[in-house]
């Protein structure tokens, strides 16, 4: 459950932040369907209004990479390895 929900909200950044198409995400977390990762986006959205922990660390993760200047992608990179399991290979 801890890897689906850190998948989902890796999800979530990317969709906020890159703007990527629902179709591109799920391709690049493993060949997921467009409508998982609309589920993924969703569920995600919903658990950050209910859950204050959940909300206090997403935003703590969000503050940490707006504050380093133009290493966005490569962390939505290696956040992708890691939850698809290539673990950087």
């Amino acid at each position: 459950q801890p890897l689906v929900t850190a998948r989902q909200i890796a999800m979530f950044m990317v969709k906020k932040h890159l703007d990527k198409s629902l179709v591109e995400i799920g391709r690049n977390f493993g060949g997921r369907d467009h409508t998982t990762v609309l589920n993924a986006l969703h569920r995600i959205e919903s658990q950050l209004g209910e859950n204050s922990d959940l909300k206090r660390d997403f935003d703590e993760i969000e503050t940490r990479i707006h504050n380093i200047t133009g290493v966005w992608i490569s962390i939505v990179d290696k956040l992708v390895d890691i939850t698809v399991g290539n673990s950087g290979t």
